[in-house]
């Protein structure tokens, strides 16, 4: 019996506004989002130049830090890797926004999710 092998292949232009590094002194290896309330946050730390993240819940943790990276064919990996050969990065500077917008779920019994009116 024969297997069933399956590819993709996926490439975007980026605008050069996009690709562009953010360089300012926001430059702290870790860095931390939180949800509105600030009950769920997000904490990324590249203090040794490989990404990890952690996500807490109401001060308690519930994904303990965990390596974070992406592998691409015909380049090198970006932080960690499954190979192993992690690829070191570095915060140059970070920018926020905040954003509220209505979304359309794919399944649920509600048409349309219109944006939270937590403040």
């Amino acid at each position: 019996m024969g297997a069933l092998v399956a590819a993709a292949a996926y490439s975007r232009d980026v605008s050069a506004d996009d690709a562009t590094q953010v360089d300012n002194d926001a430059d702290d290896p870790v860095q931390r989002v939180e949800s509105p309330d600030g009950s769920i946050a997000v904490t990324v730390d590249v203090g040794d130049g490989v990404p990890t993240y952690e996500v807490a819940r109401g001060g308690t943790t519930y994904v303990g830090p965990s390596p974070l990276g992406f592998d691409f064919r015909n380049q090198r990996s970006f932080g960690a890797s499954a190979d192993g050969s992690n690829s070191a990065v570095a915060v140059t500077g970070t920018t926020r926004q905040v954003a509220t917008e209505e979304w359309e779920p794919v399944w649920g019994l509600t048409r349309r999710c219109p944006p939270s009116t937590t403040p």
